[in-house]
């Protein structure tokens, strides 16, 4: 499946993460698992323009939200427009022990097991 990741990153736990590594883990943890994950970091301003684009895409199969409860309810709206089916990754500001750092790429692993 072709994923676009789409995450916030002025929402709550994104604000401390260095969002470069953690694009590059996502990457690589649905590689292994034989899909293609295209990551786009946004600002809070920028999220809602770039979900409906990546909800869009031609080449979108699947949409992976990171972000807080905003970010989520912008993103199923997106998605049910869209008729695409949405993977959440929950990193609001009461998210911030889940997934905890040590398991986020064991949470990652999770989604990389989608179909569609």
């Amino acid at each position: 499946m072709r994923y676009i990741g789409v995450f916030n990153k002025d929402g709550g736990t994104f604000r401390t993460l260095d969002m470069d590594a953690f694009a590059k883990e996502a990457t690589a943890v649905f590689a292994e698992r034989g899909h293609s994950l295209d990551c786009r970091v946004v600002e809070g301003r920028n999220l809602i323009r770039e979900l409906e684009r990546a909800a869009r895409g031609p080449n979108t199969d699947a949409l992976l939200a990171g972000g807080g409860d905003g970010t989520i309810s912008a993103a199923a709206a997106s998605c049910f427009k869209n008729n695409i089916p949405l993977a959440v990754l929950p990193a609001g500001t009461m998210n911030r022990n889940y997934p905890p750092p040590c398991h986020r790429g064991k949470s990652l692993n999770l989604w990389g097991y989608g179909q569609r």
